[in-house]
């Protein structure tokens, strides 16, 4: 709770299926679909090049009090490490790696069922009676190995040891939160850094 109180600006970041949408629509609703500006995010999180990283920055000069997004390998963390102001907070969500594979590939395999995936081709699934049956071949060489959309981007990908070198030549301030915590957090966020 202090710690949320005391911070300038607070940044959640997440692995795909570690709560990061529920994360980002309460940052939407915390401070407005407008003040978000996903432009703002990328900045911190997706933009590599410095130029355009202060080009951004100094186009939304008010900096952001609070912004969520998904991670998918350790440079938007190491660059909010060596970044960032030094009052603010970074909140990282994490799941057990076995249970969020098994929640992405869950994940996937209902979208493709559903229409929403095109990268798996039609052959490799049928639906029967209501029911989608796949092709196991095609689940693992396709969807598992590949580590495609949610898959990717977990832990081996983003607690690398050069993130744990910045945390160490940065010293942060951040917190580890498992993402079934994501409500007492949103409750403690929200005191202190929500408009209403």
């Amino acid at each position: 709770d202090d710690l949320v109180a005391s911070s300038g600006s607070v940044y959640l970041a997440m692995p795909s299926k570690a709560a990061g949408t529920t994360f980002q629509k309460f940052v939407d609703w915390c401070v407005g679909q407008y003040d978000t500006k996903r432009d703002r995010s990328r900045y911190v999180f997706e933009t590599e090049s410095i130029e355009e990283r202060a080009d951004v920055f100094l186009e939304n000069s008010k900096h952001p009090k609070l912004m969520a997004s998904h991670v998918v390998n350790d440079a938007p963390l190491i660059r909010l490490f060596e970044h960032t102001p030094r009052d603010s907070l970074i909140i990282y969500s994490y799941r057990d790696e076995t249970d969020r594979l098994v929640s992405a590939a869950r994940h996937i395999v209902t979208e493709v069922c559903k229409g929403h995936r095109a990268n798996i081709p039609e052959t490799e699934y049928e639906m029967i009676d209501d029911k989608c049956v796949f092709n196991e071949e095609a689940i693992v060489n396709l969807i598992l190995r590949p580590k495609i959309q949610e898959l990717g981007g977990g832990a081996p990908e983003t607690m690398t040891c050069k993130f744990y070198g910045a945390i160490e030549a940065n010293l942060p301030r951040m917190v580890f939160v498992h993402y079934k915590q994501t409500d007492v957090m949103q409750k403690v966020i929200a005191k202190y850094h929500c408009p209403e």
